[in-house]
C-alpha cells in the first residue's frame, strides 16, 4: 500500500560513497604499458626494416636498443658518425613521442583533458626536435633550411590527412558530434600543402639540373601529384560533402587520400636517398 514501509531490511551498499568500481589510472598503467612497450619496440624494428627502401640498413632489436651508444669514434667519414649519433638522439626521442603518446591516449579515456591536452604539445615538442635534428645531419647538399622546411611540411600534409581520417571514423559511434574539428583539419590540410609546395618549389628551382634520369622525373611527378595535389583535392572534396554533414563520405575521401600521399612521400624518400635533396 501507498505510504507503508516494506517490512525486509536494507540490503547493504556493495561499494562505499567514496568508491567508484574503477582501477586506480598508475596501476591501470603499469598493468598496460609492458604490452604498449612491446609493440612500439616491434613498430620501431619493423620502421628499420622498412628504412633498407631507401638504402638503410636494417638494425637487429638489440642494435635499435643501443643505438644511442654507438658514438665511440669508430667511423673515420666525420658525416657517417654524426649520421649515426643523430639516429640514435632521434631514436630516444621517438621513444618519447611513444611514451606521451601511450599517457595521454589513457588521459584522454578518462577524460583528464589537462594532461591530455599536454601531452599532445610534448609530442609536438619532440617531433619538431627530432627533425631540426635530422635536418642537421642531412644538410649536405641543400642545407639545412631546406631540410627542415621539407620535413616539417611532409610531417603536416601526413598528419593532418591521417589524423583527420581517423577522426572521421569517430562519427560512426558519435554522430551528433559537430564537425569543427573535422573541418579544422582540411584547413591545416590545404596551410601543409601549400608549405610544402613552397618546398618543393625552392628545391626545384636550386636542384632541378640534377633530374637527369627518367625515373627521377617520374619519382618527382608521384611526389608533386600524390603529396601535394591529391590532398587539395580531396579537401576540396571533404569540404563540400561536410556542407551536408556525410561525415562517412568525408572519411572515405580522407582515406583514399592518404594512399596517394603515402606514394607521394615515398617517392620523395626515394629521390632524397638518391640525390639528397628534399623535393
Amino acid at each position: 500500500m501507498s505510504g507503508t514501509r516494506s517490512p525486509f531490511p536494507k540490503a547493504p551498499a556493495t561499494e562505499t560513497p567514496g568508491q567508484s568500481g574503477r582501477w586506480p589510472v598508475r596501476r591501470l598503467a603499469l598493468l598496460l604499458y609492458p604490452f604498449a612497450a612491446a609493440a612500439v619496440a616491434i613498430n620501431l624494428f619493423m620502421l628499420g626494416l622498412m628504412g633498407q627502401a631507401i638504402g638503410l640498413t636494417a638494425p637487429t632489436p638489440v642494435t635499435a636498443l643501443l643505438l644511442s651508444a654507438t658514438t665511440d669514434g669508430s667511423a673515420d667519414d666525420p658525416e657517417t658518425l654524426l649520421r649515426r649519433q643523430t639516429d640514435g638522439r632521434i631514436f630516444w626521442l621517438q621513444c618519447g613521442m611513444a611514451a606521451t603518446a601511450y599517457f595521454g591516449s589513457i588521459c584522454w579515456a578518462l577524460g583528464r583533458r589537462r594532461p591530455g591536452t599536454i601531452s599532445i604539445f610534448v609530442i609536438a615538442g619532440l617531433g619538431l626536435l627530432s627533425l631540426v635534428a635530422d635536418s642537421y645531419a642531412d644538410a649536405g647538399v641543400s642545407g639545412m633550411s631546406l631540410q627542415l622546411i621539407g620535413g616539417v611540411s611532409s610531417a603536416l600534409v601526413l598528419g593532418s590527412i591521417l589524423t583527420g581520417m581517423l577522426l572521421g571514423h569517430w562519427y560512426l559511434t558519435s554522430p551528433t558530434m559537430s564537425t569543427r574539428p573535422l573541418k579544422f583539419f582540411i584547413t591545416m590540410i590545404v596551410f601543409a600543402c601549400a608549405l610544402r609546395a613552397v618546398s618543393t618549389g625552392i628545391a626545384w628551382a636550386a636542384h632541378k639540373d640534377l633530374l637527369q634520369q627518367t625515373t627521377q622525373t617520374i619519382w618527382i611527378s608521384l611526389r608533386i601529384a600524390g603529396a601535394i595535389v591529391a590532398p587539395l583535392i580531396a579537401a576540396a572534396m571533404t569540404h563540400q560533402v561536410l556542407r551536408y554533414r556525410n561525415t562517412q563520405s568525408a572519411t572515405g575521401i580522407l582515406f583514399a587520400c592518404l594512399i596517394m600521399v603515402f606514394m607521394g612521400e615515398m617517392s620523395a624518400a626515394l629521390l632524397e636517398g638518391d640525390l639528397s635533396v628534399p623535393f
